[in-house]
């Protein structure tokens, strides 16, 4: 047994549904716009977040090698064993050929 069909509605229905309906799309697309731009821009934060890791530990790394690069150096002044900085040091490379270090062991 099957219901019998509904009625169709008035005719004065029809331009509000047809706006409900027109609403909803509306509704709908600017959601799908909203998600698809959220999924970009997550997309966009996880490959700054990534690039800013990797931009730390190559600075983490220079950071180390140059406390070590003065470490080395204070320790031969202090024993007397340096006469002139070494050409390709770290700290020469940051300050350029204008940071010289001329140390005399006779003073």
């Amino acid at each position: 047994m099957s219901s019998p069909a509904p009625k169709p509605l008035a005719p004065e229905y029809s331009s509000s549904i047809l706006h409900v309906l027109e609403a909803y799309r509306g509704l709908k697309k600017r959601l799908s716009d909203t998600e698809s731009q959220l999924a970009q821009e997550t997309s966009c934060r996880q490959r700054q977040a990534e690039s800013f890791e990797a931009l730390a530990s190559e600075w983490m790394a220079r950071e180390a090698q140059y406390r070590a690069q003065i470490e080395r150096m204070g320790s031969e002044v202090a024993h007397g064993g340096i006469h002139r900085t070494p050409q390709a040091t770290p700290v020469r490379r940051l300050f350029g050929t204008a940071a010289k270090i001329q140390y005399d062991a006779s003073n």
